[in-house]
């Protein structure tokens, strides 16, 4: 088969929806290299993808945002694309003709948290998902939550989502006694309750600080988190020194390797988030051997499994209970890291996501 992706975020974003296109795309490679893969994108780089055994299609004229969101169907037809996944969100609004379409919808943040976008953010979205659950052949939900919500918000027929989890990277599939590379991070604590997830109000960092205040002093480990956003991370910060929390916002870190590094030498992973379309992080930790309190909403609990501990992120004290639940019991600790790989590596396999994957492939050509 001839299958194309829409390959801006793959191309030109670090996290999130860039890492969840990269991973993506290199498992299918892998895993079924007979396929020819075609990647469309405004602008092509090789900063976080190696193009070597892609082909890779960008505008040959006009404006970028007008190709992507309306002509490039044309280019489809013409390179004889068979399936065409647009893998952030959205597919273009003129995709007429031969090629069948899949789109994977990884949240709707800004319908269940509407307070947390601008207006015209908000509205640009809407309509971009909205076109793109309509016309799809196939949508793709992270999980069973945002099927959920596609359901909920848009009325989209539940047979026509399928719902396949994400994979994470290569190195957190590596057995903990693999080498890891050196942390250049001055400084950092040599155990540490840790957080991972952009600086902003929806992940709740602000509680982890809170949650640190009502523990016991002999729980009272630093804190390091992991992200970026300046605004909130101010406020942490300014927090942070009224109370005297040992805190450590580290906002360079770019290797996924450095990482996982990072995460093997915490204590315990917290993740009160208020929402999450999957929860990444989540299942970076337990593959990293990391025990795990996260939100018992949205779609955490299907990242965290059933060895995780579960909390009300709005409960400061349930936070603080579920820290010192960890750090109090050394063998139920080492419990919840066993359980938590375990479910990990059987739940997020990437040769098993792959299959199913390329099974919806083949089936939409049946």
């Amino acid at each position: 088969m001839k299958i194309g992706f829409d390959a801006k975020r793959l191309f030109n974003n670090a996290t999130g929806l860039g890492n969840y296109s990269r991973t993506l795309v290199r498992n299918l490679s892998q895993y079924y290299p007979h396929h020819a893969y075609h990647l469309y994108s405004p602008t092509i780089t090789n900063q976080y993808f190696n193009t070597e055994s892609f082909h890779t299609h960008t505008k040959e004229k006009g404006v970028s945002a007008v190709w992507r969101s309306w002509s490039i169907s044309k280019d489809w037809d013409r390179n004889g694309l068979q399936i065409y996944h647009g893998l952030s969100n959205e597919l273009p609004f003129s995709n007429k003709g031969k090629t069948k379409t899949v789109v994977t919808i990884h949240d709707l943040i800004f319908e269940v948290l509407p307070k947390t976008y601008k207006w015209a953010d908000k509205t640009i979205y809407r309509q971009k998902v909205v076109n793109s659950c309509q016309t799809a052949d196939q949508v793709l939900a992270i999980s069973e939550h945002t099927k959920k919500d596609i359901i909920k918000f848009y009325g989209i027929e539940p047979t026509k989502i399928k719902v396949i989890y994400q994979a994470v990277e290569d190195c957190y599939y590596q057995a903990a006694s693999d080498a890891l590379p050196d942390i250049t991070i001055p400084n950092l604590p040599t155990s540490y309750i840790l957080s991972v997830g952009t600086f902003q109000e929806r992940k709740n960092q602000l509680s982890i600080l809170k949650a640190w205040r009502i523990l016991p002093k002999a729980h009272q480990i630093p804190i390091v988190l992991v992200g970026k956003g300046d605004v909130y991370k101010k406020m942490l910060q300014e927090y942070a020194s009224t109370y005297q929390i040992p805190l450590y916002c580290l906002t360079d870190i770019t290797q996924s390797t450095q990482l996982q590094a990072i995460y093997r030498q915490a204590s315990v992973f917290v993740f009160p988030s208020f929402y999450e379309g999957f929860g990444l992080p989540i299942v970076e930790a337990l593959l990293s051997g990391v025990p795990v309190v996260c939100s018992a909403t949205s779609a955490m609990p299907e990242a965290a499994g059933d060895s995780s501990i579960l909390i009300n992120p709005l409960e400061v004290g349930e936070i603080a209970a579920g820290i010192s639940t960890v750090l109090n019991d050394s063998a139920h600790r080492d419990k919840m890291i066993e359980k938590g790989k375990a479910y990990a590596l059987k739940t997020f396999d990437r040769k098993e996501l792959s299959g199913q994957l390329m099974s919806l492939y083949e089936g939409l050509m049946e």
